[in-house]
This record gives C-alpha cells, structure tokens and sequence, in this order.
C-alpha cells in the first residue's frame, strides 16, 4: 500500500498544505475527543448501553433501510416525470413550452440595430474560391 502524506487530497480540493494539515489535525482531534468524552460518560454502564445497542439495532437498520428505498424511489419518480414531461410530441394549448437559456432569461441592454454602424467592417465568412 502506498504512503500518502495527505498532500494528494489538499491538490485536490486546491489547499495550501499547512491549511489542509491543520485543518485534518483539528478533525481528528475533535473526532477522538467525542469518543474519549462518551466513553468516559458510559463509565459503568457500558454493559447496559451494549445490551440496548444490540436490542435495538436490528430495528435502526430496518428504519435505515426504509428511509433509503423512499429516497430512492422519490428520486426515480421524480425523474421519471422530467423525462415524461419532456417526451413530449405535442405543444401544450398555450404554445410551445420553451426555457430560458443557461444563467436566466436575457434582458435587452441596447435596442437591435437594423444596420451595423458604418465604422465598422463588415463581419462575414470567408470562403475559398477555386482557382
């Protein structure tokens, strides 16, 4: 297995190293504080809390279970809809439905201009002629 020094996640997610290593040092130390701290409340009861852990634990994992298959199953019918609604082959009654482009509806900054200035060149494409 290869060493990683952690250099490799702070590229990235584009951080300096000395953040990432500080920010990575805090982490786990609040994350060994929690567990040392409620290792050290349980004290003598921890024969109890296993006993109610293990009860109950086959009833948190159905309830896990359940709440996953109904977010999935919101997820597929809600993209079921979306594709539904734009397979489409008819236009609705009031005209056809069309959405505004990337970044909202474009707002009119200058009024179009029939004809370009004459200061400047004229804009076209340029074709080879055949010789």
């Amino acid at each position: 297995m290869a060493h990683d020094d952690g250099k490799s996640q702070a590229r990235i997610i584009g951080m300096r190293w000395l953040r990432f290593l500080a920010f990575n040092a805090l982490g786990a130390a609040l994350w060994v504080g929690t567990w040392v701290t409620l290792g050290y409340l349980a004290g003598s009861h921890i024969g109890t809390i296993y006993h109610y852990i293990t009860q109950y634990s086959f009833y948190v994992l159905i309830a896990l279970a359940v709440l996953l298959a109904a977010y999935i199953g919101r997820r597929m019918l809600r993209r079921g809809r979306r594709t539904t609604h734009s397979r489409r082959t008819t236009p609705p009654a009031n005209g056809p439905r069309t959405s505004p482009p990337m970044g909202g509806p474009r707002r009119a900054t200058q009024p179009a201009l029939s004809k370009p200035p004459a200061s400047l060149p004229k804009q076209g494409i340029r074709t080879r002629t055949r010789s």
